[in-house]
């Protein structure tokens, strides 16, 4: 539509490294106006133009567009000294990730000079102008409160969900002590993810496949591997199906606050991700400097859950739990940080080796799913790399109890409650309902003196 007119070299360097290159101030405002100039029916809501510091230029702007030139080379000729500023702008806000970065910076521009201009107006004792500023701020900043009645006749879609019943649109957190398996099982999740496979292989009591996604892109940074490494993992995960390339792979990613964040956003757009996994999240978490420990975990959640939320995906970070839990009565107060990580994270999912051997324990809680706990069969040899969903925590250990009881009773012979909750290493009221239920489903004997026992 617009002709190319004198683009200097230095020009298309700026260009081709748009995506890395922070904003400049001063390209704030011109880009604003060429927004404006171009979509106006778009724009004009959010960027107020009676604030433009240079209302020339957009005229300018908008004259070259209507006559099909090229907007820079309008305002170089309108005004050449800042025609650095501005050279290939139009070019610029091409890209959806620049515009949106423009619209936040310029909108927190326009707040300052708008509060400035209400405390001069509220030193003059000119309250009704005051308050015409205060609408118009509240306006910028898209602050319109809805009525009770609005909210309940709105109907609002569903949660989306990555994996039915498992991985929710949102921030989720994977939590677990080194070496448990987290890496292998996040690998696995991808892949599956990929090929539209059920996660964990799981099926319900009916035969019917659980946890089935819809086949994917997925990107997966292993932060703490070699591509050598990943490969390996891989084979083993994926065993003898079919990798796909909707798994995408990196194993280097910026600090979020050191271009992170944009790399990321980048990515979504360029290969229209669904689900991403960090691993670790301390790879990526940015260096604490003067705020809390609290504030900073917030801050650092709240970018990553916005661009979860924006596009519509998944984000899954990595992370480890505390050494010493012994005395933590909630398991997910494990993870470890502050508690801005379970604040702000929509899931947050407990990695534990359950009691018995060869099976894990994925404890999960999170804003759209009721607190559950999973458990899993996991093996992993030199071929082989596999998660298999078992069953719900209390039907299988309910089922795994049971049998060490009727094991113990068959070489003990007769135990009372406390003798068994010690032996086994159960809590007693736990104890005493597993054998209430045992009793009633003839499974097991009790005599006269409280003391259980096998035939």
């Amino acid at each position: 539509m617009y002709s190319k007119g004198i683009i200097p070299e230095k020009s298309k360097n700026y260009v081709n490294n748009l995506k890395s290159k922070p904003l400049k101030t001063h390209e704030v405002p011109i880009i604003a106006m060429i927004l404006v100039a171009r979509e106006p029916e778009k724009w004009i809501k959010k960027i107020n133009s009676k604030f433009f510091s240079r209302p020339d230029i957009l005229e300018v702007i908008k004259e070259a567009i209507k006559n099909e030139e090229e907007p820079s080379y309008a305002v170089y000729e309108h005004d050449s000294k800042i025609y650095e500023q501005i050279i290939d702008a139009g070019v610029e806000v091409n890209n959806p990730i620049h515009e949106a970065k423009v619209v936040e910076i310029y909108i927190k521009g326009l707040q300052k000079q708008i509060r400035e201009e209400l405390n001069k107006l509220l030193e003059q004792g000119n309250n009704k102008e005051a308050q015409k500023l205060l609408e118009d701020l509240n306006q910028i900043k898209g602050i319109k409160p809805i009525t009770a009645k609005e909210l309940m006749e709105t109907e609002y879609p569903p949660p989306s969900w990555i994996v039915p019943d498992l991985i929710p649109q949102g921030l989720i957190i994977m939590a677990g002590k080194p070496k448990i398996g987290k890496s292998w099982i996040a690998l696995h999740i991808a892949h599956r993810i990929s090929i539209g496979k059920p996660v964990f292989l799981a099926q319900d009591k009916d035969g019917n496949d659980k946890f089935k996604p819809n086949v994917s892109k997925v990107l997966y940074f292993g932060l703490e591997d070699s591509e050598r490494r990943l490969q390996d993992r891989l084979r083993k995960i994926a065993w003898q199906e079919e990798t796909s390339d909707n798994l995408l792979m990196l194993t280097t990613l910026e600090k979020l606050d050191r271009g992170g964040y944009e790399t990321l956003e980048g990515l979504i757009t360029e290969y229209d991700l669904k689900f991403i996994i960090i691993d670790t999240y301390g790879r990526v978490k940015p260096i604490g400097r003067n705020s809390t420990k609290y504030e900073q975990e917030v801050a650092t959640l709240e970018g990553l859950q916005k661009l979860a939320h924006k596009y519509d995906i998944s984000i899954m970070l990595i992370h480890h739990t505390r050494k010493n839990v012994k005395d933590i009565d909630d398991v997910f107060d494990s993870v470890h940080g502050s508690i801005g990580i379970q604040g702000t994270a929509d899931q947050i999912m407990i990695l534990e080796r359950a009691r018995t051997d060869n099976k894990l324990k994925l404890k999960i809680t999170g804003r759209d799913i009721p607190e559950t706990s999973l458990i899993l069969n996991s093996e992993i040899n030199e071929s082989i790399a596999g998660f298999y969903y078992i069953g719900p925590e209390e039907e299988v250990l309910m089922h795994e109890t049971r049998k060490e009881i009727i094991e113990l009773l068959k070489q003990e012979g007769k135990l009372k409650t406390k003798q068994i909750a010690q032996t086994l290493g159960m809590k007693y009221n736990t104890a005493k309902q597993t054998l209430y239920r045992m009793l009633k489903d003839r499974q097991i004997k009790r005599n006269e003196n409280y003391e259980y026992y096998v035939d």
